[in-house]
């Protein structure tokens, strides 16, 4: 099967197009290949620095937990200031708490109970809400495909407006190489075939 030949416009304007598309493949190109020249250089650059950078991070580790364990044997060091600074840096020991939730759902699923045994009455329902909404966040997000598919007077009652655009977009030349081969099979084929 031929594919349909289309008349493309004879333009000063259209060729310049074809001479910019031709300008932004050739860019996108050369691009492509200088990423790949750094990345090789980059790997280079690792691969040589990689066992000084294995050596220093050892250091760091070793030096990092030493100092842990001396701060920690001498927390009478930070009763005046919780950070202690030195030419060389700083070291400080805080406390802290956080909180540990093994299991959300189970601990939503109780804020829930409590705020129902708290507040009872279906009269108390604001209070309710208010008690769980202090401990739980939620998001209410639009369903845009939802709302895609209802007809645009609906949507102007709800201040949605449908905005029709033209999405442009330039890809680079490519050979694909496939459809190439392809291509020159099925045209290797009707020649067998006409002789």
């Amino acid at each position: 099967m031929k594919a349909k030949k289309i008349q493309l416009p004879q333009t000063e304007e259209f060729q310049s197009l074809i001479n910019l598309l031709a300008v932004y493949s050739e860019a996108t190109n050369q691009l492509s290949n200088l990423q790949s020249v750094a990345n090789d250089h980059l790997m280079e650059v690792l691969d040589d620095l990689r066992p000084q950078y294995a050596e220093l991070q050892g250091k760091l580790l070793e030096a990092e937990s030493a100092m842990e364990i001396i701060a920690r044997k001498h927390p009478e060091w930070f009763n005046d200031k919780k950070t202690i600074k030195t030419p060389y840096g700083a070291i400080s020991l805080k406390s802290s708490t956080a909180l540990d939730v093994s299991n959300e759902e189970a601990v939503l699923v109780r804020i829930e109970l409590e705020a129902q045994r708290r507040f009872p009455a279906p009269a108390q329902k604001a209070e309710r809400d208010e008690f769980i909404a202090k401990f739980v966040r939620s998001e209410q997000r639009l369903n845009k495909e939802a709302l895609e598919g209802e007809e645009d007077a609906f949507l102007k009652q709800l201040g949605v407006a449908r905005v029709q655009k033209q999405n442009f977009s330039a890809k680079p030349a490519a050979l694909d190489m496939g459809k190439a081969v392809s291509e020159t099979n099925a045209e290797e084929q009707q020649v067998a075939a006409a002789a």
